[in-house]
């Protein structure tokens, strides 16, 4: 059976009822005895229903010398991503992964997915002391 939700026209309070397709809720609402609507409140559209989806295969909206360069570099990455897990590491993802692992001098640094800088090292080593 679905669930509506109506809305009282006094208090403005959301009710979820439950009735058949059929069925109307002609009840009035347990606060103020107030009427009873049907409520269309927000509604999802999923990606694959808006017509503009085409859009972002429209080469002026992709990066492809990006997307060729992250190609070239799934395999080293897949690998680093490998080797770090073996170490008990775990990266964010594969993506990046080999230039995470040549920089990343902690593990804190392989989970957040993000080195730090050396300038920010430095500024690590006097605060710590």
């Amino acid at each position: 059976m679905p669930m509506y939700s109506y809305r009282c026209a006094n208090c403005y309070t959301i009710w979820d009822v439950f009735h058949k397709f059929s069925e109307t809720h002609d009840e009035p609402c347990e606060n103020c005895e107030g009427e009873l609507a049907k409520y269309y409140g927000s509604i999802q559209i999923a990606a694959a229903a808006c017509p503009t989806r085409g859009a972002m295969h429209d080469s002026k909206l992709i990066d492809l010398e990006a997307t060729r360069q992250n190609e070239k570099n799934k395999e080293a990455d897949l690998a680093a991503y490998k080797r770090l897990r073996q170490e008990g590491l775990q990266p964010p993802s594969t993506f990046g992964a080999a230039k995470l692992e040549s920089e990343a001098g902690t593990k804190w640094e392989v989970k957040a997915g993000k080195a730090v800088s050396k300038k920010g090292q430095k500024q690590l080593q006097e605060f710590l002391g």
